[in-house]
């Protein structure tokens, strides 16, 4: 039955391209499914909006396409010719009848086909009667040609993740604003990875980024890496050492740097020093009451005022201070039964008279040579400087 509808397709078509009137025994129906037979010529139905390859097996002067409501086959020129493969590009319509002339060898009519010869009109198709209308025929499922695709030029690749380690402060250190977590690479280039380098604040001085590590354990840096697959790199950073702390040994003393740290003095036998130029004991600061360690000036300036005291009873060592007095009637400490040396001693401006020694009131152990006094000789002394009784 196939054959047929082809061999009658064949015939309709050629009869149209000469302007004879064909009469169809039958009805035949037409589908805008099929592609082409380009083997031996027969019209059939091909996809509409696309490119469409017919290998030309015989000499055919022209391609004719029919289009739908229209019985006048039109001429269309293929978009390219290689050897006997000709491509065309099929014209937006449903249905598009693709129609092989070949003036060269008109096919035969078969004998039961009554055709009229009445000549038609150059311009028009005569009309079919209507009790034998042209339908197309049936669609039979088919394959779609795979056409070879191009080669892209597509170079495999691998995701790099980055692992900052901020840890603590440091993290306030990195302008994280626009920095990407991962990124694409090529797979087994050799990488520089110092472009993905995260912003160091420019207020931050003493961090640095120095480059990246596989090994989150390791402190060795490098700035180029090549990559099989997807990897992890660890950021290596150079950074201030932590402050030690305080042990309160010669080495490495506790500070005093307010007087809040004076209670740490309390009873105390180990190591401090003096951090600062702007402790003042005044009359409404609790004072130490026992001292039994090493207190450092580290030659910063102690103020006493309001007839006070720094330490009531000092069993330790005091050494290496500046000591200012604001007013008479204050000491360094009331009672001294350790050791006291290189102490220089300065009075405020209006302070015109001492009526009391300035290093300690009772002094029952040692005080060394190292007493500096640094005052005008128009200031009124007591008899001695260093204590008022000494036992």
């Amino acid at each position: 039955m196939e054959n047929k509808i082809k061999y009658w397709l064949l015939l309709a078509c050629c009869a149209i391209l000469t302007g004879c009137n064909l009469k169809f025994p039958h009805d035949i129906t037409l589908s805008p499914k099929k592609l082409t037979d380009s083997i031996d010529g027969l019209p059939q139905y091909a996809p509409r909006d696309q490119e469409v390859t017919f290998s030309i097996m015989c000499s055919f002067d022209s391609v004719m396409v029919v289009k739908t409501g229209s019985k006048k086959p039109v001429k269309i020129i293929p978009s390219r010719t290689i050897g006997n493969t000709c491509t065309f590009l099929m014209p937006a319509h449903e249905v598009t009848v693709i129609v092989f002339s070949d003036t060269k060898t008109q096919p035969q009519q078969p004998e039961n086909v009554v055709v009229d010869n009445t000549p038609a009109p150059e311009t028009t198709i005569p009309a079919q009667p209507v009790n034998n209308p042209v339908v197309a025929p049936t669609p039979t499922p088919h394959t779609p040609v795979n056409r070879p695709q191009k080669p892209k030029n597509k170079v495999d690749s691998v995701t790099v993740s980055f692992n900052l380690c901020l840890e603590g402060v440091y993290g306030r250190a990195v302008d994280l604003s626009g920095f990407q977590y991962h990124c694409r690479v090529a797979k087994g280039e050799n990488v520089d990875m110092a472009r993905f380098a995260p912003r160091v604040k420019p207020e931050v001085t003493d961090v640095k980024f120095l480059g990246w590590t596989r090994n989150p354990s390791a402190n060795n840096a490098a700035t180029n890496f090549t990559f099989d697959q997807n990897a992890t790199l660890y950021a290596v950073w150079q950074l201030p050492k932590p402050p030690v702390q305080a042990e309160g040994t010669p080495q490495n003393p506790f500070k005093i740097t307010c007087i809040e740290d004076l209670k740490k003095m309390e009873g105390s036998s180990l190591c401090f020093v003096l951090a600062t130029d702007n402790l003042v004991i005044s009359s409404t600061v609790q004072r130490v009451s026992q001292f039994k360690g090493t207190f450092d000036g580290n030659g910063h300036r102690l103020t006493i005022s309001s007839r006070n005291c720094f330490i009531k009873e000092n069993r330790g060592t005091i050494q290496n201070l500046r000591l200012h007095i604001k007013s008479s009637g204050c000491h360094l400490c009331n009672n001294n039964r350790g050791t006291i040396d290189d102490i220089t001693v300065t009075l405020e401006k209006d302070l015109k008279e001492l009526n009391q020694a300035v290093i300690t009131y009772t002094n029952y152990g040692v005080i060394g040579r190292r007493i500096r006094k640094s005052w005008s000789k128009d200031v009124k002394e007591p008899k001695s400087i260093l204590y008022v009784y000494n036992r």
